[in-house]
C-alpha cells in the first residue's frame, strides 16, 4: 500500500470499496451445503373386524393415535416392534391420554397387544 492510497483511504475514497469486497469474501466462505430431507415414515395401520390395528415403534409414533382417543374410535396396539424401554413409555404415554378421556386400555396379550376402547365401549371376553 502506497501513501497515496493511505491518504485516499484517509478520505474516504477507497474504504468503501474494500468494505464491500470484505462482505463478499465473507459471502463466498459457504462452501457446503446439506440437504437434511425428513425421513418418510411409513405407518403400517391393519384393520379386523373394523378395529384399527397400529404398529408404534418409538414413542413419537404414538403421538399420531391420539386423534383416535380424541375421537371416540376404537385401536388395537400392537408393540411387538418395540424395543423393551420404548414399549414401556408407549403404554405409559397412552394409559395417561386414555384416562384424561374416559377411555380405558384392556390387555388383549400381556406384552404384544392392547385395545383401546372409548368411554362407553364394552368388549366380550371368551372365558
Amino acid at each position: 500500500m502506497g501513501i497515496t492510497s493511505k491518504i485516499f483511504e484517509f478520505l474516504g475514497f477507497e474504504g468503501e470499496e474494500k468494505e464491500a469486497k470484505k462482505k463478499v469474501k465473507k459471502e463466498k466462505k459457504v462452501k457446503a451445503s446439506y440437504n437434511l430431507k425428513k425421513k418418510q415414515k411409513v405407518e403400517k395401520v391393519d384393520n379386523i373386524d373394523g378395529i384399527k390395528v397400529v404398529y408404534p415403534e418409538i414413542l413419537d409414533d404414538a403421538n399420531d393415535y391420539l386423534t383416535y382417543i380424541k375421537n371416540d374410535e376404537a385401536f388395537i396396539l400392537s408393540i411387538e416392534y418395540c424395543q423393551g424401554d420404548e414399549m414401556d413409555k408407549i403404554i405409559a404415554f397412552l394409559s395417561g391420554a386414555v384416562q384424561m378421556v374416559g377411555a380405558k386400555i384392556e390387555v388383549l396379550e400381556k406384552g404384544k397387544y392392547y385395545i383401546i376402547l372409548p368411554e362407553g365401549v364394552e368388549i366380550e371376553k371368551d372365558n
